[in-house]
């Protein structure tokens, strides 16, 4: 994979990871041109591969003297260079993947609602989400048969934690009345994250944060 398809795609996937961030991914992936001194070094690394393509840029900056800058270590910039000229070096994000964009952020409402309007999107826009939806629809059964009134949950595809650990659903448990301000339990599955921190294999694992206070201050208020 070249350096522009590898930045390209983290950029992308980074962007679901936080909400409102996909509503940007065609400025995210197209930013400005890069300066025009960089377009012989853009020109010389287009499709090489991408760790190579690190080491040599952060090579150039340790030759150069350079050791930090703002905070930042030399590997740290080599990857804001990599990513900033790169992608500022490729054609125009295509206008049909943006439009594409901006109909799946468009999904809000009960998880059935969302369900419909997704099948109706995949089908439309010939993605194949039928396996994803599934387990969406069996979630929500799942929930419906425990007791929980579904008709109140409100998915929302722009929706996001935006922290890259999560690997499937994540929410959030508001007050309905408003009478507290924020979340008051979020979190979501992160199958990956015990191996990111060193177990051998991937671990199913679900999990959320109570904000405590609120929910005491919402007792209070009620």
């Amino acid at each position: 994979m070249s350096v522009a398809a590898s930045l390209r795609n983290e950029s992308l996937i980074a962007s679901f990871e936080r909400a409102g961030y996909l509503r940007l991914a065609p400025a995210i992936l197209q930013p400005a041109g890069p300066s025009p001194e960089y377009q012989g070094v853009l020109s010389a690394l287009a499709g090489s591969d991408p760790k190579a393509a690190h080491a040599l840029v952060a090579d150039l900056l340790s030759i150069a003297g350079t050791t930090a800058v703002g905070g930042r270590s030399v590997g740290e910039i080599a990857d804001r260079f990599l990513e900033q000229a790169t992608l500022g070096a490729q054609a125009s994000f295509p206008r049909e993947i943006s439009a594409l964009i901006e109909q799946f952020l468009a999904v809000a409402g009960t998880p059935d609602k969302a369900a419909a309007e997704l099948r109706a999107f995949a089908r439309n826009a010939h993605v194949a989400l039928d396996a994803a939806l599934d387990r969406f629809e069996s979630r929500t059964g799942v929930l419906a048969a425990r007791g929980i009134d579904v008709n109140r949950i409100l998915f929302s595809t722009a929706f996001g934690r935006g922290v890259d650990y999560y690997t499937g659903v994540v929410f959030e448990l508001h007050d309905p009345q408003g009478l507290v301000k924020g979340q008051l339990v979020a979190g979501g599955r992160y199958d990956g994250l015990l191996t990111r921190l060193g177990s051998p294999s991937p671990i199913p694992a679900v999990g959320f944060a109570v904000w405590v206070e609120r929910l005491a201050r919402l007792r209070s208020a009620s």
